[in-house]
């Protein structure tokens, strides 16, 4: 690939290909399952996947080394699944890259251990990026169980505050349209990805661990003039942060610091500068309400971690202008849409994790 991030040092495989429903290798699409403790998930992961009504892909599964057997389970229920064993929990990103580099299918799944795709999600996904040539990133629609339920994640927006949200969360899934549009980015947790795209731009940043790498991942596609289109078919049950939300202290530290990181990278210069005053105010006060909701002030230590020092930087093609891509952020909110976006629950927010 053009640009490779961080090498595995502690890389086993175990599994094995046995002849089923999903052909292998040369299947092109390849899912990529990261998880960490996560077997109760797969149990109700696996079985959706394999009941997909598009069949051609073969599934790697990504073990960020859990001690609940989750390897050794996978190998004997699910033998048709290759799995990727590393000696640690190493984050969302990596298990990712591990998991790309281990396959070469034209397109690439990301999929959340806690998410049950309903049957069509392969197939619409595979039929939009066949459709659409031009697009390196397709958004699937993460769903929440709820009286009605409602969406999770339909890809993200973000602001010119530089704060990215999920798109359309908490509306009615019954109500979502049936064609396709285009978007800023995918949220990871259920996306395909053109691997030519990859090729391109690189592979998730390994540096943020986990939460919002696939936002920074969509940034710099987009700044390479990549589109994204999101597939309101493709839909799956979400778990939210079934994994992610057990350390809260750690998550919001990650969330704080990935978000300035992302923003100084990413932001266009000039409009950086002349919105600046507003985006450090915006950082300060959530990561402060943030630090108080929590107790630790995780929040706040995350983002001025960010501002001490920016993590290294990931190479790739800027082939849009600085104008280009500022008209792919939303303007600026109103201060009563902001107080409101925040009084929301944390499910509003983006950013992906092992499971």
């Amino acid at each position: 690939m053009a640009h490779d991030f961080c090498q595995s040092t502690a890389l086993e495989e175990s599994g094995a290909r046995h002849p089923g429903p999903v052909p292998g290798a040369g299947a092109p699409v390849a899912v990529v399952i990261p998880t960490w403790n996560g077997r109760p998930h797969l149990e109700r992961c696996l079985p959706a996947l394999f009941s997909q009504t598009w069949h051609d892909f073969e599934v790697v599964l990504v073990d960020n080394g859990s001690t609940d057997d989750t390897a050794s389970w996978v190998a004997e229920a699910y033998p048709q699944v290759r799995v990727v064993a590393l000696e640690r929990n190493f984050g969302f990103a990596r298990a990712c890259n591990e998991g790309i580099r281990a396959t070469a299918g034209q397109y690439v799944v990301t999929l959340n251990n806690d998410t049950v795709p309903q049957p069509e999600m392969l197939a619409e996904l595979a039929l939009a990026a066949e459709q659409a040539p031009d697009a390196g990133m397709f958004a699937a629609t993460l769903w929440l169980e709820g009286d009605p339920p409602t969406v999770d994640a339909a890809g993200f927006r973000v602001d010119r505050l530089g704060t990215a949200w999920n798109t359309l969360a908490g509306r009615p899934l019954a109500a979502l349209p049936e064609a396709s549009r285009p978007i800023l980015g995918p949220c990871a947790g259920a996306a395909l990805y053109r691997r030519s795209m990859l090729d391109d731009i690189g592979l998730f940043d390994e540096a943020y661990f986990a939460y919002l790498e696939d936002v920074e991942l969509a940034w710099r596609a987009r700044w390479a003039g990549w589109r994204c289109l999101w597939v309101p078919g493709a839909t799956t049950w979400h778990a939210h942060s079934a994994t992610g939300g057990r350390d809260l202290p750690r998550k919001f530290w990650l969330l704080g610091r990935n978000r300035v990181w992302t923003i100084r990278r990413h932001y266009p210069r000039p409009y950086l500068w002349h919105h600046l005053p507003l985006v450090v105010a915006n950082e300060l006060l959530t990561g402060l309400l943030g630090s108080i909701a929590l107790r630790p002030p995780a929040p706040l230590q995350g983002r001025l971690s960010g501002l001490r020092q920016a993590g290294p930087p990931c190479p790739a093609p800027r082939r849009l202008s600085p104008a280009e891509v500022f008209r792919l952020m939303e303007p600026l909110p109103s201060p009563r849409s902001w107080w409101s976006s925040y009084r929301r629950s944390p499910r509003q927010r983006p950013g992906s994790q092992s499971g």
